[in-house]
């Protein structure tokens, strides 16, 4: 049987995450597919809640999602780095035309926040508008900022790929200094059997956010 276990970790890896932490992960999976050419990789973008919950049930065997402060039982969490977001909204939005933006500002105007299908919204994005569409990802998120329906909290390399297209601006918030960073986390099945091939997919993405 453990034989048998290796040998399924060695042919096929099954790997969830999170929609927004996708392209970090490209330059990794080239060199991936290079060392490993036998491995077949199965790849599934989903909300971080989903991700946890997918290595969970064993369905997935290595996962990567923004920290949400929870500690369940039978998966290992490793922080593994941290992604800066942008408050963002589309050029026609009336709070692109101003120079700085308050909380107070934000607070008329709808907000576009991210929750999974069972209602789990990302912890690190506040709630300051009592006015609120949800997504269940980003992609969806992004479609609804473009269209000028709200304003929004996403990852900065997907505000800067939109602002150099001039779908987006990127808002100048009195209340952030910097972008603010959200923690990732690696998450894997306790006791797990690691094969070659995912040994060294897990340690490439505990290093990729080294600087």
């Amino acid at each position: 049987m453990a034989n048998a276990l290796n040998l399924s970790h060695e042919t096929q890896i099954r790997l969830a995450v999170d929609d927004a932490l996708l392209p970090s992960l490209t330059s990794i999976l080239t060199v991936f597919s290079s060392r490993f050419p036998a491995t077949m990789l199965e790849l599934c973008a989903v909300t971080t809640s989903d991700v946890l919950s997918l290595v969970h049930t064993g369905s997935a065997d290595l996962g990567l999602m923004f920290c949400n402060n929870e500690f369940p039982q039978g998966v290992d969490l490793c922080y593994v780095g941290s992604l800066p977001f942008n408050g963002v909204v589309s050029p026609t939005h009336p709070l692109a035309k101003l120079d700085v933006v308050t909380a107070t500002e934000l607070i008329p105007h709808r907000q576009l926040l991210i929750r999974d299908i069972e209602g789990q919204a990302l912890p690190h994005c506040p709630i300051l508008s009592p006015h609120v569409w949800w997504g269940n990802n980003f992609n969806t998120i992004n479609a609804m900022v473009k269209e000028g329906l709200g304003w929004s909290f996403i990852p900065a390399h997907m505000a800067e790929q939109y602002v150099h297209q001039n779908e987006m601006v990127i808002m100048n918030l009195s209340f952030d200094h910097k972008p603010w960073q959200v923690p990732i986390d690696r998450v894997m099945a306790k006791q797990q059997a690691r094969g070659p091939a995912l040994s060294w997919l897990a340690d490439a993405i505990t290093h990729l956010w080294n600087e």
